[in-house]
């Protein structure tokens, strides 16, 4: 997920956080079963995930936080921000589903 080396989250660990497994995994998974897999990233912003992550590092989770605020943090932390949204645009250009931080897989029979 984008935010997991800024913020600490016991549910980002294993043993159920499936979206540590890529597309193999799941693929020799489907097949051991004998079933069909599909799976479905929706697109992925790496402006927008930069954002989430900083309002979580700054504010904490779910945290309603004034647009007015969330702009004067932004400028007074603009090289923390902008190292992030690199680091995350470098992450979905490597990433096999494009760094998305939902990946939803169904098995079905065939």
């Amino acid at each position: 997920m984008s935010f997991e080396s800024g913020w600490f989250d016991v549910l980002n660990h294993p043993p159920h956080h499936m979206a540590r497994w890529n597309l193999a995994a799941y693929d020799k998974l489907a097949e051991m079963l004998g079933v069909k897999m599909r799976h479905f990233a929706p697109p992925n912003h790496a402006l927008k995930q930069a954002l989430q992550v900083f309002r979580l590092k700054t504010y904490g989770p779910n945290v309603p936080v004034p647009r007015a605020t969330l702009m004067k943090d932004l400028l007074l932390h603009a090289p923390q921000f902008f190292t992030d949204w690199i680091k995350l645009g470098a992450r979905a250009r490597g990433h096999e589903l494009g760094g998305a931080d939902l990946i939803l897989v169904e098995f079905t029979a065939p």
